[in-house]
């Protein structure tokens, strides 16, 4: 994401001498379609990685899911009213499938320059990773076996801050297949036997 920021802000010269050091993404893919293919389906799998299955609640046992941990370690409170902001703006969208929705939020996090941010508060938070993970998850872990590897993304996603996103929750919709219809999958399923 930030070489392709460098790249299209950069004079046509500095373009040049970037695409001649490595393979680079052709300009014509937005940013957008870079966070939505590569670095949402990335934070959701780690973030879903040791996940518990269901949570204990007052009503009995509750479906757990990589939202209920964007809503609970969103909560208003000092240090989340810009996270818990996103959230609230998210209420007004109709994403129902898990994953859009996280890149909803990821987007406004990005645009708020608050990914970073978020992730660290997720992963120092004893209480909202005793509640939603095993403890063999990789958020439990990074606070110890997988540290280094940790820091090293958290370092990736501060660079992210600095840069200027104005993503749309519109171009999500976008960025997603289409799903097959009914009869479609009925032909595969024929053909397929």
């Amino acid at each position: 994401l930030t070489e392709h920021f460098n790249r299209r802000a950069g004079s046509p010269s500095q373009q040049q001498q970037m695409q001649s050091t490595g393979p680079m993404l052709p300009l014509s893919i937005s940013v957008s379609e870079l966070v939505m293919t590569k670095l949402c389906p990335a934070l959701y799998d780690v973030l879903e990685h040791g996940l518990r299955p269901h949570l204990h609640s007052l009503f009995g046992k509750v479906k757990n899911s990589v939202w209920k941990v964007v809503e609970n370690s969103t909560e208003l409170g000092p240090s989340t009213k810009v996270l818990n902001q996103v959230v609230m703006e998210l209420k007004f969208l109709t994403f129902t499938e898990p994953q859009l929705k996280f890149s909803a939020f990821v987007f406004g996090l990005l645009n708020r320059g608050q990914l970073a941010y978020w992730i660290g508060l997720l992963q120092q938070s004893e209480r909202l990773l005793a509640k939603h993970y095993n403890e063999d998850s990789l958020l439990w872990q990074s606070r110890d076996m997988y540290n280094s590897l940790y820091h090293n993304m958290h370092a990736s996603l501060l660079t992210l801050t600095q840069l200027p996103f104005r993503l749309q929750y519109d171009d999500i919709a976008r960025h997603v297949p289409p799903q097959p219809q009914p009869q479609q999958q009925q032909q595969q399923g024929s053909t397929s036997s």
